[in-house]
């Protein structure tokens, strides 16, 4: 069945996927609220300021989302440069209404200078506040490891008003005493909603900052602040938060560059660039590698960081993806999960002497730090083993192609659910786009030809060479209250690496069992089409769609193709674009726009229990060979009783078979799937069986994983014992 294939490949690119991580990491729902844009501040703060995007903290993640893919028709791009040096990106979406303007700038939270922990989030709020008080229906901002963002949302009837709010934040207008006294709170409130969830993961940056760059070992996130005076905090911006070089602007919306342009160099090119600079790191030791430092945050977190090549280098690449790949893995870990409140990585952390690969964790109350520091180091070392990143392979053309465009509206909106504004969509597209353009500029398009081409024995090599115990710098924030509690004795312990689980063995079973099992199978034989019809199909073509349940689609057309009794194929096209799935019973490659990769050989047991899955060719199989399969109870799907029948799989792992007592029509089909080292339950109901060539077949599928949605598909067509070519299953020369 068509969904079949496509749910095992849209786990790697399914928000919700990541999202449901999230939100069982720190017990929280992730909810899209109606507002404009959405942001970590969602996950952290609720319903408080809801004004920004996905954060950079789990920005990575979305290389693994369809708000990073792109589409078939996206914005139009086009960039120029004003006089006074700014780049902008304008990125027009024709028919629409909404405009959005972004402005990157280049102080953030990790190049903050010796003692002023946060000053540049302080800074963030009074800037805002130079154009009065602050909107939050029309004005954002938001301070990360190593930028600050600014944001207009509006209209195409106020969008001049909003460039015009932009130059005023970028001409560096006086901060007021007023501003001050009341924005400080709001700053400050921030770090006490962040504590009480433990999404402490902003703060550490920061502290991570002083540790490191500036040797200070008592952090003070709000003492900082707090003694900072009106006329430094003015100084500093005008040192350090406009730079020549380092200034962005990205426009999203329904007007065209050719007349944003003019407007934007009157309004903005007049706005005098110098060059200047991040304070310098004043740090005169050598760094020690493992540090500890206290601050005034009632969590303790851990971070661990690798000095790694900026992006123009050709190892990056591959680190991107090994990070994305290790993402995923720290936030499934489920005996991580028992230590930690929340976890991530990511190659944001950028200051001006160095590019970080960091690994971010809250601790529970009363974690061994050792504990936590030794399961991340194991997990590390996974992906050190080729055999382990099999996911690269479903990664990559996601990545590449994310580097390529941005996202078309039109599509996001066919798809878009209750409760998310086209607005919202629209300024995360802008969000992302503008980041990925301000991050890595002209570097883009390498990256996205890069990206295609990593293999996972290049992410097994990269996290070999750079994620070294000799390379890795640790630091651990404790609660300065409580120091000592915290970093007692620690208590040698052993961990042991996993394996993966071991394959559920037959249970067993009765004569009773096994004859009734036999009679169900006959029944269903019978009911879809008679064991001569079924032994007739030595191919099948199916055309279809499938929608990933997720904010946004996204809907994908496919068509796959079962050769019996072991090839198969899948042409996906998806928003991004197209790309093919061979597999010949051994081996296979997957086709993408820019390159063509193996299928790691450790998932060819997948693909081989893919295609005996096939309901069609189950039966045939069933009847005519000898698999053991056992009766094994009944249970209602959909409403209505079904049998079950326990049946072991190419790979030797237990699925179950659902078949109707009414039609006898199979009518789900359920089975683990190991990843990783992360087992989850998936589970496939069919429905909508309508006859073709005397042979019953479903036409429509949905796909759960642990009992949620997870996609649905509709077969628009199928074709029994076409004609078909050899080269189908053949790589191209």
């Amino acid at each position: 069945m068509f969904s079949i294939f496509f749910s095992d490949y849209a786990r790697f690119l399914h928000p919700n996927y990541v999202f449901k991580i999230i939100s069982q990491t720190i017990k929280q729902p992730f909810r899209f609220i109606d507002f404009h844009l959405i942001t970590s501040k969602d996950l952290i703060f609720g319903d408080k300021k809801m004004i920004s995007k996905i954060k950079r903290a789990i920005v990575v993640l979305f290389l693994l989302g369809n708000f990073s893919l792109t589409f078939a028709a996206p914005p139009e791009v086009t960039r120029f440069t004003l006089n006074n040096g700014i780049p902008v990106v304008s990125l027009y979406v024709e028919g629409s209404t909404d405009v959005v303007i972004f402005s990157y700038l280049p102080l953030g939270l990790a190049a903050d200078g010796k003692a002023k922990t946060q000053w540049s989030h302080l800074i963030e709020h009074l800037t805002l506040r130079t154009t009065g008080p602050i909107d939050f229906k029309t004005s954002s901002a938001e301070t990360m490891a190593d930028n600050m963002r600014l944001e207009f949302i509006g209209n195409t009837d106020n969008w001049m008003q909003g460039l015009e709010q932009h130059a005023k934040w970028l001409s560096g207008l006086p901060f007021s005493e007023k501003s001050l006294a009341e924005e400080l709170p709001n700053a400050l409130s921030e770090i006490d909603i962040t504590e009480a969830r433990l999404a402490t993961h902003k703060w550490a940056s920061a502290a991570w900052n002083q540790a490191f760059r500036h040797g200070e070992t008592a952090i003070s996130m709000r003492d900082d602040v707090r003694s900072a005076q009106l006329s430094e905090l003015q100084e500093y911006r005008d040192l350090h938060l406009v730079q020549a070089d380092r200034v962005l602007l990205c426009v999203i919306g329904g007007v065209k560059a050719e007349t944003l342009q003019p407007i934007m160099e009157e309004q903005l090119g007049v706005i005098n660039l110098t060059a200047k600079t991040l304070p310098p790191a004043t740090a005169t030791s050598k760094t020690v590698k493992d540090q500890t430092a206290t601050w005034d945050i009632n969590v303790t977190h851990y971070m661990e960081t690798y000095a790694i090549p900026d992006p123009e280098d050709k190892d990056y690449p591959a680190l991107y993806i090994a990070n994305a790949l290790l993402n995923l893995v720290l936030m499934q870990d489920t005996e991580l999960k028992e230590l930690i409140g929340f976890v991530f990585c990511s190659v944001d952390l950028v200051t001006p002497e160095q590019t970080y690969l960091q690994i971010s964790a809250s601790l529970k109350p009363g974690t061994d730090t050792e504990n936590v520091k030794q399961r991340i180091s194991l997990l590390v070392d996974r992906l050190k083993q080729q055999e382990n990143n099999a996911q690269v392979v479903m990664m990559t053309p996601s990545l590449s192609m994310q580097f390529s465009s941005p996202l078309d509206i039109e599509m996001m909106k066919q798809q878009k659910p209750a409760g998310v504004s086209e607005t919202m969509m629209l300024a995360n597209i802008g969000l992302w786009w503008g980041m990925l353009e301000y991050q890595y500029g002209e570097t883009l398009p390498q990256l996205a030809s890069a990206f295609a081409k990593v293999s996972a024995a290049d992410v097994a090599d990269v996290v070999n060479r750079y994620l070294t115990e000799e390379a890795r710098m640790t630091l651990v924030l404790a609660p300065r209250d409580t120091f000592l509690n915290e970093f007692g004795a620690v208590n040698e312990i052993e961990i042991k690496q996993p394996e993966p689980p071991p394959a559920e063995p037959m249970p067993e079973a009765s004569e009773a069992d096994i004859a009734k099992a036999k009679e169900i199978l006959a029944a269903a034989v019978d009911a879809h089409g008679g064991l001569e019809k079924l032994q007739a199909v030595k191919n099948i073509v199916m055309e279809g769609h499938a929608t990933a349940n997720s904010p946004a689609g996204p809907q994908i057309e496919g068509t796959s193709y079962y050769v019996y009794p072991d090839k198969f194929r899948q042409d996906l096209k998806m928003p991004q674009g197209e790309t093919v799935y061979v597999f010949d019973g051994t081996s296979g490659f997957v086709l993408m726009p820019m390159a063509v990769q193996p299928i790691p050989p450790q998932m060819a047991d997948t693909f081989k229990d893919a295609v005996f899955r096939e309901p069609l060719w189950l039966l045939t199989n069933l009847s005519q060979n000898d698999i053991p399969i056992q009766y094994a109870g009944t249970e209602d799907v959909q409403g209505k009783p079904a049998s079950i029948l326990l049946i072991p799989q190419p790979s030797g792992e237990m699925m179950k078979l659902f078949v109707s007592e009414d039609t006898h029509y199979i009518v789900k089909i359920a089975y683990p799937d190991s990843s990783q080292g992360i087992t989850v339950n998936r589970e496939t109901l069919l429905s909508d069986y309508r006859d073709v060539d005397s042979v019953k077949v479903a036409y429509h599928a949905v796909q759960n994983i642990e009992g949620q949605l997870f996609s649905e598909s509709r077969v628009t067509r199928i074709t029994l014992n076409a004609e078909l070519e050899e080269s189908l299953f053949q790589e191209p020369k």
